[in-house]
């Protein structure tokens, strides 16, 4: 019996990491943003819920702290990206984007949006090359008024870095309102 209990301790401990060969889970948007340089040129798998708009993509967390250059307070964002700067690359891509997944990721997006609307929340896990500049303090430019504004990636150089995009997975997705069943809608 003590065997068996030990035996299932170990289970225990290595299960909730896929165990031991298994990658490690993805890092948050926020643990990502605490310290950008930390995972500057590493690919890494990154999990926030994302947002987009014909501007662009961004993986999003909800972070307790945030990053701060010279005063200036950055979004909890990370721009998403499929190809690093074609001229002035930060980092070589070494590997080629997973289309088929982003398209699939795509088509399940939208199929979600069109039954429930955009009052839905996608939690992505992302795989790919983190991007930030070597030196964030000349990332952030004074604007004509005077305020402090943010000279990063993306749209509008808003993003403290960028993520070049590999693969996509784990798509959860968090509703607003409860869907409603088949039997409520009619449908």
């Amino acid at each position: 019996m003590g065997v068996l209990l030990a035996l299932l301790s170990v289970i225990m401990q290595i299960a909730p990491h896929g165990g031991p060969n298994s990658p490690p889970p993805p890092l948050s948007v926020c643990e990502v943003l605490a310290n950008p340089l930390r995972f500057n040129g590493k690919q890494i798998d990154v999990r926030g819920y994302v947002t987009s708009t014909g501007e662009g993509t961004w993986l999003n967390g909800d972070c307790k702290a945030h990053l701060v250059t010279d005063g200036f307070v950055w979004p909890d964002s990370i721009w998403i990206t499929l190809f690093p700067d074609p001229i002035e690359p930060l980092h070589e891509k070494t590997f080629a984007t997973d289309m088929r997944a982003l398209h699939e990721l795509s088509e399940r997006t939208a199929e979600i949006v069109r039954l429930h609307g955009k009052e839905c929340r996608f939690w992505i896990t992302y795989e790919g090359l983190l991007e930030t500049q070597p030196d964030l303090h000349l990332e952030t430019v004074l604007d004509i008024d005077g305020k402090r504004r943010a000279a990063g990636f993306g749209h509008l150089a808003g993003a403290a870095a960028q993520l070049v995009v590999k693969t996509v997975r784990d798509l959860r997705v968090e509703y607003a309102q409860q869907p409603k069943s088949k039997s409520e809608t009619g449908k």
